[in-house]
């Protein structure tokens, strides 16, 4: 499921909750509001009190989130085709030398406390005409098994539960594909922990074609 999905589900579940809370309460005269206004507004009571416990609620949500984006676990994965030019909000551009091997740039930033990263996995999955190929130094954080390259995140030490590191890829292609282009993307592997995680990535197109 999308990031942006995920946040529809969450916004539409957010306000079908402060909606039937605030005819509840206002149903039930939480704290007399609803008589106090109706000595005042006969015709239009119930109403103004729904609006303002909406309000109330709706203020309520927003201390909530955050505070638990304060302690909220956050994991963020971008490629790029140059170290120097990383943006998560782009989809890069991946091109191949005239012998078939390019290098591929990724960005693991991750905050949080270290006893969430025990475990987790960051993959990312490459077609098989494609051979990834890990620099030695980073094979405690990286590990390839059939064309899915994993990315420990308890192996990415940091300070204060907050680590960034840049990771380079040399991908090789392997034989001819019919496919002018392919679009990978990192993916957090499944878990309950990963309820309250907030991942983000972009994407990158490998283009079958020199630049």
């Amino acid at each position: 499921m999308s990031d942006k999905k995920k946040f529809e589900i969450i916004q539409s579940i957010k306000t079908v909750s402060i909606a039937l809370l605030s005819a509840i309460c206002a149903k039930q005269d939480f704290l007399h509001i609803h008589s106090f206004f109706t000595s005042i507004f006969t015709d239009k009571a119930y109403a103004i009190t729904i609006t303002l416990f909406s309000a109330i609620f709706t203020c309520i949500m927003i201390f909530i989130e955050e505070l638990l984006g304060r302690f909220c676990t956050k994991v963020a994965i971008a490629f790029s085709d140059s170290k120097n030019n990383i943006n998560i909000q782009n989809v890069a551009a991946l091109y191949f030398s005239e012998y078939d091997t390019s290098k591929l740039y990724i960005e693991v930033s991750i905050s949080g406390t270290s006893a969430f990263f025990e475990g987790q996995k960051v993959c990312i999955y490459f077609p098989d005409w494609l051979t990834v190929q890990v620099d030695p130094k980073h094979h405690e954080i990286l590990n390839v098994e059939e064309h899915v390259l994993k990315i420990n995140l308890s192996k990415i030490k940091g300070k204060n539960g907050n680590a960034d590191v840049t990771l380079p890829i040399e991908i090789i292609k392997d034989k001819v594909f019919d496919k002018s282009k392919i679009e990978i993307t990192a993916s957090l592997n499944k878990s309950v922990k990963n309820i309250f995680v907030r991942f983000k990535t972009n994407s990158i197109q490998i283009h079958n074609e020199s630049k």
